[in-house]
């Protein structure tokens, strides 16, 4: 399996990983799984669905949110 890798992606904007940061704290541990499930639903609210669409599921499987956070601070 090819490793996804963050430069294949467009970067994120600060609302983007505000959205995930948010969503991460409300829906816990699991939250990956839980966005993924909106994903396929098509239930997410938009700013996160829009992600879906620009960088899709396998992003967000290697996707680490602690590590994207220190970057832009």
């Amino acid at each position: 399996m090819t490793r996804v890798r963050e430069a294949d992606y467009p970067p994120l904007m600060l609302t983007q990983l505000d959205a995930l940061r948010r969503y991460a704290q409300q829906h816990g541990r699991c939250w990956k799984t839980r966005l993924r499930d909106e994903w396929m639903c098509a239930s997410a609210e938009p700013l996160l669905h829009a992600l879906r669409n620009s960088h899709g599921p396998s992003w967000l499987i290697g996707f680490e949110l602690e590590a994207a956070m220190l970057r832009t601070a």
